[in-house]
């Protein structure tokens, strides 16, 4: 009996990593080339197809998507940069902070293309807050999404705000909104930010994604 439960404690763990883990993974053949690169411009990445995400929440720390795929493979890669405070013995200090990780789609690579197409990037264009007519939450920060594409060696680029984390959009935002929805909860370093920052605001939020 005391075997079995232990089989069936393994087990559990064993499935729940499972789970946790991304169900796909990196495969352009370059991806070690990024791995010096920094943030370079889309203008002079080789290849042809390029989704940049810049997520400015009003904060000290900007978000970076950076996607990539062609004929070789697929290849996405976050990165969080900015100023935080560090504790000394005596106060607080303000050093950078630069992390880079590599990531992936957590419905995988085929399944978030087919979202993506959908979304029709190609027609969205700026969406700049007008206090005279949008919805503005009070006390509320805003967000700040500045998006680059390169298709096919065309490029273009268009920026659009919200009041990440709460979902209150103007009528005519609903492409945004499912943009940002889409790619908030497709990675998981952008997801795991979501669920902590709606945690926080949760008493002012009317729903989740």
């Amino acid at each position: 009996m005391k075997s079995t439960i232990i089989v069936l404690i393994l087990f559990s763990i064993v499935s729940c990593k499972s789970v946790q883990e991304p169900i796909c993974k990196s495969s352009l053949e370059s991806k070690y080339f990024f791995d010096n690169i920094a943030l370079k411009p889309i203008e002079i990445l080789p290849h042809k197809n390029v989704l940049r995400v810049w997520i400015d929440n009003s904060s000290s720390l900007t978000d970076v998507l950076t996607i990539i795929w062609d004929d070789s493979g697929n290849y996405a890669e976050f990165v969080r940069m900015g100023l935080v405070f560090r504790k000394r013995i005596i106060g607080k200090e303000m050093v950078g902070k630069y992390e880079q990780i590599e990531t992936c789609p957590s419905q995988g690579w085929e399944n978030f293309f087919n979202s993506l197409d959908l979304l029709n990037l190609s027609k969205m264009k700026n969406r700049i807050f007008n206090e005279e007519v949008d919805p503005s939450p009070m006390a509320h920060p805003q967000t700040n999404y500045f998006i680059e594409i390169k298709m096919n060696g065309v490029q273009k680029k268009f920026e659009f705000y919200t009041f990440y984390p709460l979902q209150s959009f103007a009528d005519d935002m609903m492409d945004y909104n499912n943009f940002e929805k889409f790619i908030l909860t497709s990675f998981p370093p952008l997801f795991e930010k979501l669920k902590d920052d709606q945690q926080f605001y949760k008493y002012r939020l009317d729903h989740e994604y």
